[in-house]
């Protein structure tokens, strides 16, 4: 699978967006690091973190952003991300019927044309197979508008929930470690920028000790000015400062100093 996490800060105005860049077959038996990054700008406030199938999220994201393409009003992080969930529910009924219906000769609609009169079990073994199919995508949407920052998590059949409340969604094989270092730092959507942005790194590396989860680290941050990538050498910066952290196993003065005098491109 893969790594990818988000999270809310500077009193609701900014996010902190994190991936890996771990791609893995489908059997498990291989897995890479592509050059690729798997966050991709959606809107100019926008964006979306992807994990699971690294096929299925590109026409999906590539019909919103044209979507939006030439419309100059504010939109709203949650029109944007219900827009995310239609195409991802579009895409997994095609998925379905290509899977289940389309090697019994049927299509979609002949399927709910012909209900009545297929056999009970017939029919049992297809709503089933229909239910439990894993369309194996989870997309992270997160993004900055009027109101503020929000989170929102889009998974297998095709729902969508907010994570503005808590503040910070961690997804992939390592979230158990992830969702464990917010906790114990913690967090909240108002802990101050570069606070969040260590916080979202050392959680990510915590997540490394999960099977899956590649070593390289791509960062986004998202203001009211739009979505900045940060440069290898700030990330080279928060790696120092997180080895130091685990060496010392603990945050002390000197550490939080080196946090604050990080440079960031939208300062």
């Amino acid at each position: 699978m893969t790594q990818i996490i988000a999270a809310i800060c500077d009193a609701r105005k900014k996010i902190v967006a994190l991936s890996d860049r771990m791609l893995t077959t489908r059997d498990l038996s291989l897995a890479f690091e592509h050059e690729e990054p798997k966050v991709e700008r959606v809107t100019e406030h926008c964006l979306a973190l992807t994990a699971g199938s690294a096929l299925r999220h590109y026409p999906i994201l590539r019909s919103v952003r044209g979507r939006y393409a030439n419309i100059t009003r504010p939109v709203r992080v949650e029109e944007i991300a219900r827009a995310i969930k239609e195409e991802y529910q579009r895409a997994r009924l095609e998925a379905v019927e290509d899977a289940i219906l389309r090697p019994r000769g049927l299509t979609l609609r002949e399927y709910r044309e012909m209900q009545r009169t297929l056999h009970d079990a017939i029919l049992m073994d297809i709503d089933r197979g229909m239910m439990n199919y894993n369309f194996d995508l989870h997309i992270i949407v997160a993004g900055v508008d009027e109101e503020g920052g929000h989170i929102y998590y889009i998974a297998n059949p095709g729902v969508m929930e907010s994570f503005d409340a808590l503040g910070f969604c961690c997804v992939g094989t390592g979230d158990r470690y992830a969702d464990a270092v917010f906790a114990y730092r913690r967090y909240n959507p108002s802990i101050d920028l570069k606070r969040a942005l260590f916080i979202a790194y050392e959680a990510k590396k915590e997540a490394e000790m999960a099977g899956g989860v590649g070593p390289s680290t791509d960062i986004a941050i998202i203001d009211d000015k739009g979505v900045h990538m940060l440069e290898q050498e700030i990330i080279s910066k928060l790696d120092e400062i997180y080895r130091e952290i685990k060496r010392r196993s603990s945050y002390e003065e000197e550490v939080i100093r080196r946090i604050e005098a990080l440079e960031l491109p939208l300062e």
